[in-house]
């Protein structure tokens, strides 16, 4: 144990950790977000120039005990001089490539493994690990003056004088208006209300569901005339009682589908009961904006909340719930109908009135066999039902108190991060031609426990050993060494 060459045990078990730590460090930091006190490529190449160090002292002494071990084994000149001239002090890879692979042995494969590492590990290594911009998502607490259940003044009015017998406060025509222009309300600019980058969660307000079922009539269309009064498209709104006598709203639609072969109409009449109460609306926030994501359908966790106002017996001048608003909203925003009157001189005439008949018309649409009964429409009501859930979430956040406490939910905040990123093609060939010097200086450390002593390459030490007749001495097969002259 005296004799164990413990500097090259320590070097080698140096760099071996370093090559451990090394991969462990580019895989442990692969999409992790840059917040590491030092950057990964700063301790690869911390580690990289320990490894190939270790492997330089270990080597030093591997290239000793070698020449040793051959040389009290009993061997020829010629070979020592080999082992000296392709280890570092010789010329190592150089002496390779000028005697070529003649009296090719470990130190010769250990030196050259150790010179390619010093001169590739470290650049492998750092082109292992890279940074890249990323979206980063993170669960995190918001913030929002939101109320769930709107007052009844908020929204509306019996008034027999205006369409619909609902007219509404300055309040809420004006929040209308800015959801129309796309002004929406901004967040409270103070922590815990702004998200740092997009946020994306369900908040409670105020809202409503519903229930839509479809009816299908086929009407032909050369038979209407002007005293027909037929509706290829229009849509109304009215307050109405369900099975349960609690208020709901009645959302009509009715467009043609298509029209066959003999000028028969398909018109589809659908109906939707929309009950109001409570939703989990879900909303996206970039920075201080608060924003409605692009479909805020289906409802999500409805729980209903009737309003004795939007009953359609409420009284003249009578507060109405949140229903009354919309019937007032539907009405002069989406109010629409298109009369198709046929003439047999002049064929089919449309009087319209609104912009939906023209906004929703399938201009692409040819009938079959009948180009002039070319008549069909899109399903306005997923946009008309969309419209009247923004409306309800808005105005729930524009009736909240901002001086009450706000409402606390979970959102996913994305945000534009520096992230660590690993490349395992580069990764590989690195730790590989580490690992393969690790292996071969450590075979040149083989036979050490025959030597009695620590040795080294001191000139004064060989000189001595040389001189007291080394190559004089017999193998064990008894065959004579050749000297030095």
């Amino acid at each position: 144990m005296n004799h164990i060459p413990w500097v090259a045990v320590c070097a080698i078990t140096i760099a071996t950790l370093c090559l451990i730590a090394s991969a462990a460090i580019v895989v442990s930091s692969d999409g992790s977000v840059s917040e590491w006190g030092l950057q990964p490529h700063v301790v690869l190449g911390v580690l990289s120039s320990v490894a190939t160090a270790s492997l330089v002292v270990s080597l030093s002494t591997g290239v000793a005990i070698t020449w040793w071990h051959a040389a009290h084994a009993g061997t020829e000149a010629h070979s020592l001089h080999s082992i000296w001239s392709y280890s570092p002090m010789g010329g190592g890879a150089y002496s390779m490539i000028r005697h070529g692979f003649k009296n090719m042995n470990k130190v010769a494969v250990a030196s050259t493994l150790t010179a390619l590492a010093s001169i590739a590990y470290s650049p492998l290594l750092q082109r292992s690990s890279g940074v890249t911009s990323a979206g980063v998502s993170t669960e995190v607490p918001m913030n929002l003056h939101i109320v769930q259940n709107l007052t009844t003044n908020y929204t509306g009015y019996v008034d027999t004088d205006f369409y619909g017998n609902v007219g509404v406060p300055n309040d809420f025509s004006g929040l209308v208006q800015k959801w129309f222009g796309g002004n929406n309300t901004q967040a409270i600019n103070q922590p815990g209300f702004v998200c740092d980058g997009t946020c994306i969660g369900s908040v409670p307000s105020a809202g409503m569901s519903y229930t839509c079922s479809n009816i299908t009539t086929s009407i032909p269309l050369k038979q209407q005339t002007l005293n027909s009064s037929f509706y290829g498209f229009n849509t109304t709104y009215v307050r109405s009682l369900d099975e349960n006598q609690n208020p709901i709203m009645l959302l009509t639609v009715n467009y043609i589908d298509g029209v066959d072969e003999n000028c028969n109409a398909n018109l589809i009449t659908k109906t939707c009961n929309i009950s109001a109460g409570t939703v989990d609306f879900p909303i996206k926030m970039a920075n201080a904006s608060i924003l409605t994501n692009e479909k805020s359908l289906p409802i999500q966790n409805f729980v209903p909340h009737p309003y004795e106002g939007d009953s359609p017996d409420t009284l003249n001048g009578d507060s109405t719930g949140p229903l009354g608003g919309l019937v007032w909203f539907g009405i002069n925003f989406f109010w629409a109908q298109d009369e198709i009157v046929y003439n047999n001189g002049t064929g089919f005439i449309d009087y319209t009135n609104g912009t939906m008949p023209i906004q929703y018309f399938d201009y692409s649409y040819t009938a079959p066999d009948n180009p002039q009964c070319s008549y069909r429409w899109l399903d306005p009501s997923p946009d008309i039902l969309n419209a009247f859930s923004e409306i309800l979430f808005w105005a729930s956040i524009d009736a909240a108190d901002v001086g009450e406490a706000p409402v606390t939910f979970q959102v996913l905040q994305t945000n534009d991060r520096l992230v660590y990123t690993a490349v395992y093609s580069y990764l590989v060939v690195a730790s590989l031609m580490l690992a393969a010097a690790i292996v071969s200086v450590a075979a040149t450390l083989y036979g050490w426990w025959h030597l009695d002593r620590e040795v080294s390459m001191n000139p004064l030490e060989t000189a001595r050993a040389i001189r007291e007749g080394m190559f004089e001495q017999k193998s064990g097969s008894e065959r004579e060494m050749l000297r030095l002259t």
